[in-house]
């Protein structure tokens, strides 16, 4: 039986089956076109023909376009066709739980600009790329369009291939695809044949074509799209266009000129998937993107075929639930690359990072089910991973979000780049470009304004096999701060490249105006106890303040900047660099070994270096040291002690700074207390050195050669109790100490001693232009002493060696008087009446009383101006000629003269010194300048 439905001049031909429950009219094409499609209902299937068609494309236009639970659309088009380009006029969104089939391999638009509903049961069946989307027309390379907004205007129909989706308000229709979630293992996806990926499940195309939809608001419920190494587009877009390139693996979509966007959902289980023998190409755009609820967006690669990678450009990346981007490889292909641009981007995981940090430690990881929220370039197998690049203004990693290019078989771990324009900030998070197996760790750059871990979150470059650890480089324009622990207090918040197995660690950079570490917070490169490999080196670089502040809130974990080997492997160097390093509180930096390898290198540069305090308990002493010592080692949030004997030895510390100063306990050392081969040396060069209140530089070895220390200073001023050692205990042999310095000082109990127990003392050899303070003491006294004795007698002592210059320090200095002078005796009191002045300048100093005789080796110089006098008195001159004749005075006596005739006299005293000139009348002078 068939039925006839006249809708107008359309004839509607319906199939055996009329049945009244409104399917009927589910597909319903309006009269729009020169040839109007034609609709012929068999059963469930919806039988598609007619339409316009030029050249290789073939138009349609329908009213309605739905399709109900379990029915088909059946696009019965010519194998010639290329593009089937549908539009819906009716203004009603189209409801699609069906099957969408057509002929060959034709490519299918589907366009209504009041939108598109997908439910659980919509299936695609077509040999080419599908494109649904709520734009208002489709636009071709000669200027025409397709318009679904206007169906009214005389069509322009052509045979040129599509060019772009265009709309032409700010009102576009959303997109809704609905589903009951992605089944994805969480283990080996390998195990899971690619036909049966997601069978049966969703929207897919055919491998290498592409499934795009762009609309307003794009939202995947549970929905699943699939292009096996294909293409899938998810664009949330309102005004403008969009433009359409056709290429081998379908249609490549650009924004350039789109705007108004929306936004992008994949909530319940979603899941964006082109992965493949090599992944496909995926790209998303909207103002907002969102994952959540376990939904993933995959271009993985499962094959040889190298990958493409992953596309996201959005002002909101935000990702939860343990949702996540991947563009991982798992076998010998290439893996694609991540590239995200957003303006903010958040993940936030759903645990606790001390819940899940020991669950990684113990498992293989194979697949970032088993991690948790982030974006994920790993390599899991031969092939290498990719490059994920993130451009943001702000990253925030959230309650275990991972950032990771790991890598656990023999190729390379992934390169990641983050540039933050602003803050980048980890919470209980990790960034970690790790080699979990025979493959070298990836590469990590982040560059930011702020850069701040806290809660125990980390960012790592480790191994934990043969490959070689990771390259880890942070930099922030304005700070970096490193603070506190897990809540458990178990983990610290951490920069570092650590080798866990036979492959050497890595390389760490940090680099910023300001570093601050705290609270228990870290930068470290360790060497595990069964690791043979290398230590990592570390390279901090702080313009302005490098500090490193107390311990965590337990007490337990130390802040330091540390790279310790407690296996074989030697531990890594450290070089710091800053305008001011501060550590304090109980913090540490130091190299050291607990095992077998050797301490690194620590080399030390700053204007301004001071070492205070202790931690709050008194137990650890703020420290900068190279160590093979048990005691001096801090406990590790990642090593257990093995309690093994140390066998490595001590490495060398190297300081140059301009001020450094110890207080309060603090410590600059180098030690060893295992069976190395020494205690290492520590090298100082400063302008000035402060000991103060028990603060120590060391060198102290328990057993073999003792550590030296070398010192190079201006001035070196050592309080209440300091030291300068190079003791050693047990029978190792004292080490040597050497000092050049313009000053040292020594007060309260300070001592400089190079003393032994049951070995030979050392050496102290000082060059100074001047020691005060101490001197030499064959034994300690409670004054400061300088030392180098041993327990074992004089015989075994040291040699010390004190340079000073064969001077008396007190010669040419100057008695000063014991009671003040009065200044008012120094001058007459008449000079003042006529507002005189009475200048001294030079370095001879004022005579001690104007009245009194000049000294005949002193030089004295009138600056007077006499022009004005009839005379010209020389200034020089020691002479000053005749005397005028003296004024008459009162008689105060008489005398018989040899004529013996009586005269009355007045008596004159007499100076000391030869003739004098007339006194100066201080009111004819208005200065008296001496010289």
């Amino acid at each position: 039986m068939t039925c006839y439905l006249k809708l107008g001049a359309l004839s509607l031909v319906v199939g055996a089956t009329c049945s009244p429950s409104g399917l009927l009219a589910e597909i319903v094409p309006d009269a729009t076109l020169p040839e109007p499609s034609r609709i012929q209902i068999e059963g469930a299937i919806e039988r598609i023909t007619g339409g316009t068609a030029a050249g290789n494309n073939l138009f349609h236009s329908f009213d309605r376009f739905n399709l109900p639970t379990g029915s088909t659309a059946y696009f019965d088009n010519a194998l010639t066709v290329e593009n089937i380009i549908t539009r819906v006029t009716g203004g009603q969104l189209s409801t699609i739980d069906g099957l969408i089939r057509a002929n060959g391999t034709a490519n299918l638009f589907l366009l209504n600009p009041n939108g598109i509903v997908f439910g659980p049961n919509a299936r695609l069946d077509i040999g080419g790329s599908f494109l649904g989307s709520t734009a208002d027309s489709v636009v071709f390379a000669d200027g025409s369009q397709f318009s679904a907004a206007q169906p009214n205007a005389p069509p322009l129909l052509t045979v040129n291939v599509p060019i772009g989706l265009q709309w032409n308000d700010a009102n576009a229709g959303n997109i809704l695809v609905r589903g009951s979630g992605h089944v994805l293992p969480d283990g080996d996806p390998l195990e899971v044949p690619l036909a049966d990926r997601h069978s049966g499940m969703g929207l897919h195309v055919q491998p290498g074509a592409t499934l795009a939809l762009v609309g307003g608001d794009v939202t995947l419920d549970g929905g699943v799209l699939t292009a096996q190494q294909g293409r899938i587009e998810l664009g949330s877009v309102g005004s403008g266009t969009v433009s359409l390139s056709p290429d081998a693996a379908g249609w490549r979509l650009g924004y350039p000129d789109a705007g108004n966007f929306g936004t992008v959902w994949l909530l319940s289980r979603a899941a964006a998937d082109v992965s493949g023998d090599g992944g496909g190409s995926l790209q998303v755009r909207g103002q907002t993107v969102s994952l959540a609820d376990d939904s993933r967006i995959l271009a993985e690669t499962l094959g040889a075929e190298d990958g493409l990678g992953i596309g996201i450009e959005t002002e909101q990346l935000s990702i939860t639930g343990d949702s996540f981007v991947s563009t991982s490889t798992y076998s010998e292909g290439q893996g694609g690359n991540l590239e995200v641009n957003a303006r903010s981007i958040e993940a936030v995981g759903t645990s606790e990072l001390q819940d899940f940090l020991p669950i990684l430690f113990a498992t293989n990881v194979q697949n970032p089910a088993q991690v948790g929220s982030g974006l994920y370039a790993n390599g899991f197998g031969a092939g290498d991973a990719g490059v994920m690049n993130v451009n943001t203004a702000t990253l925030s990693l959230r309650q275990s979000a991972f950032l990771s290019g790991v890598s656990s078989g023999s190729g390379h771990g992934g390169i990641l780049n983050i540039n933050a324009t602003d803050a980048v900030e980890l919470l209980g998070s990790e960034i970690f470009v790790d080699s979990l197996g025979n493959g070298e760790a990836g590469v990590l750059n982040v560059e930011a304004r702020t850069f701040a871990l806290t809660e125990g979150g980390g960012i790592f470059g480790s191994t934990f096999g043969t490959g070689r650890g990771g390259i880890v480089n942070v930099r922030a324009s304005e700070s970096i701060e490193i603070s506190g622990t897990t809540p458990n207090g178990q983990f610290n918040s951490s920069i570092g490249s650590n080798s866990f197995g036979a492959g050497d660690g890595g390389f760490v950079s940090v680099t910023a105006p300001r570093i601050t570490i705290r609270n228990g917070g870290g930068i470290s490169g360790g060497v595990a106890p069964t690791s043979s490999g290398r230590g990592a080196t570390l390279i901090l670089r702080a313009s302005e303040s490098l500090e490193a502040i107390g311990v965590s809130a337990t007490g337990e974990i130390l802040t330091t900047i540390d790279t310790q080997s407690r296996g074989s492997g030697q531990a890594g160097d450290i070089e710091i660099t800053a305008g001011r390093l501060s550590v304090r509180d109980g913090a540490t930096i130091s190299t050291s070994t607990l095992g077998s390898g050797a301490a690194g290198r620590l080399t030390v540069r700053a204007d301004v270096i001071e070492i205070s305090g202790t931690s709050p308990d008194g137990e650890f002493p703020s420290t900068v040291s190279s160590d093979a010592d048990l005691n001096a080692i801090p406990p590790s949030p990642f090593f257990p002690d093995m309690g093994a004997n140390v066998l490595g030895a001590a490495g060398d510390l190297t300081v140059i700074a301009d001020r450094l100063i110890v207080r309060d306990r603090g410590v600059l050392a180098v030690s060893s207390a295992g069976e190395g081969e020494s205690a290492g040396n520590l090298s100082v060069r400063a302008n000035s050195i402060l000991l103060d209140d028990r603060a120590a530089l060391t060198a102290n070895p328990e057993t073999g050669t003792g550590g030296n220390i070398s010192i190079d200073a201006q001035n070196i001023e050592l309080r209440r109790q300091s030291t300068i050692a190079t003791n050693a205990s047990g029978t190792a042999t004292g080490g040597n100490i050497a000092i050049s310095t313009d000053t040292l000082v020594a007060l309260e109990n300070s001592d400089i001693t190079a003393n032994a127990q049951t070995g030979f003392g050392g050496r102290v050899s000082i060059d100074a232009e001047g020691i005060f303070g101490t001197k030499f003491r064959n034994f300690p006294t409670p004054n400061s002493d300088i030392t180098a004795t041993s327990e074992l007698g004089a015989a075994f002592s040291g040699v010390v060696t004190l340079q000073t210059p064969d001077v008396d320090p007190n010669s040419g200095l100057v008695q000063l008087p014991e009671n003040p002078i009065d200044p008012t005796q120094k001058v007459t009191s008449g000079c003042g009446n006529a507002n005189s002045q009475f200048i001294v300048t030079g370095r001879g100093g004022l005579p001690e009383d104007p009245t009194a005789p000049l000294s005949p080796t002193s030089v004295w110089e009138d600056l007077r101006d006499f022009s004005a006098l009839s005379e010209t008195v020389d200034p020089l001159s020691e002479s000053q000629g005749d005397l005028p004749p003296p004024p008459r005075v009162e008689a105060t006596g008489w005398i018989v003269n040899d004529a013996g005739q009586v005269e009355l006299v007045a008596r004159v005293p007499s100076p000391n010194s030869g003739d004098w000139g007339d006194g100066v009348n201080c009111q004819e002078v208005s200065r008296f300048d001496l010289k």
